[in-house]
């Protein structure tokens, strides 16, 4: 059992206005935070949602324990990377005390596991980019031509 201490720091964004911003705030406290806290209550609206939270801390490759809820279930299971629990206080205490001794072993807070899982299937290529584009294109032409509607 991990003595009992003060391991959670209260940080302010308040002053974050858009999302680039805070992309670019989520980015510098990368050093600063040793993994993602990532809760979610089991409701009808929740079950909707997208696993945003989860891809931001992912794409910057911060392990994350997070709520075991159908939106986050797209991660595959990467071993040290991303714990997902039951939404009990039993759960939760079992799963942070996990992955604190994880990273109190030694092992980095950053998952290179989960830089690549995010580069290899959230990431659109410029090629893609420009496929999308050119598709978009023809569409609005075949529109403006009254083909589409």
């Amino acid at each position: 059992m991990i003595q009992r201490r003060t391991y959670v720091e209260h940080i302010d964004c308040a002053h974050v206005r858009d999302y680039n911003q805070f992309m670019t705030f989520l980015r510098g406290l990368r050093s600063k935070v040793n993994f993602g806290i990532i809760p979610l209550r089991d409701t009808k609206f929740n079950r909707s949602k997208s696993n945003l939270k989860l891809l931001e801390m992912a794409a910057l490759g911060l392990k994350c324990v997070v709520s075991n809820m159908p939106v986050y279930m797209s991660f595959p299971v990467l071993q040290n990377s991303i714990i997902f629990t039951e939404n009990s206080v039993d759960a939760w205490t079992e799963a942070l005390e996990a992955m604190i001794k994880t990273i109190q072993l030694g092992k980095t807070n950053i998952s290179q596991n989960l830089i690549n899982y995010c580069a290899e299937n959230y990431v659109l290529t410029e090629n893609y980019c420009k496929v999308l584009d050119k598709s978009i294109k023809r569409v609005l032409k075949l529109t403006n031509k009254g083909i589409v509607r």
